[in-house]
């Protein structure tokens, strides 16, 4: 988790370190997103601590009873924040990907050759971990819990698409207080669940 979110700051440089100005205005959002989403990533890391006891992946998915069956606060708020970590609608503000809107290409927009290959390489990679950590939420020691798992992480990414497809991109105001909410609502319940539980 901190890994992704270490990626997003150098993109945020990258972007910033540019004299275009779409590329500024983009990192700017991109900055807000990640104030957006970064609350429900650290509870999401707590959280797992809290209902398996450690931090390590190995640990997480040899537990007997799927994590999902205590956290299904935070799964719902994964959910929620990976349209803004993914930069889908209605979340895209800081890379809009149609010529029309005001973005141009957000803080891609200087972007060319080798270094958007990188980029768009890296969108792949982030992908395959946001919903890796999708899978953590149903895998466990039984065996059947992996094609469930994979069949969830399907889903999921099905609905960010679907998503993607139906909305319309919204103002910053209302994505930082919409995710702020969300997380409240999701994470902070079922983070509050856990330690009375534990």
């Amino acid at each position: 988790l901190f890994i992704l979110s270490t990626a997003d700051m150098f993109l945020v440089m990258a972007a910033s370190s540019d004299s275009s100005p779409f590329s500024t205005l983009g990192a700017g959002r991109e900055m807000i997103q990640i104030m957006a989403y970064e609350p429900m990533t650290l509870l999401l890391a707590v959280g797992f601590y809290l209902a398996t006891g450690s931090f390590q992946v190995a640990d997480i998915i040899r537990q007997p009873v799927s994590a999902v069956v205590t956290m299904p606060g935070f799964l719902v708020g994964l959910m929620f924040t990976m349209a803004i970590k993914l930069r889908k609608s209605p979340f895209d503000l800081s890379t809009s990907h149609h010529a029309h809107q005001e973005m141009v290409k957000g803080l891609t927009t200087e972007m060319a050759g080798p270094i958007l290959a990188i980029m768009n390489i890296a969108e792949y990679y982030e992908i395959t971990l946001m919903l890796g950590i999708v899978a953590l939420f149903f895998l466990n020691q039984n065996w059947w819990s992996w094609p469930l798992a994979i069949v969830a992480c399907l889903f999921m990414y099905f609905l960010e698409i679907l998503w993607d497809n139906v909305s319309a991109r919204v103002k910053w105001r209302t994505l930082l207080d919409s995710c702020w909410v969300v997380t409240l609502l999701t994470g902070g319940l079922n983070f509050l669940i856990l330690m009375l539980i534990k």
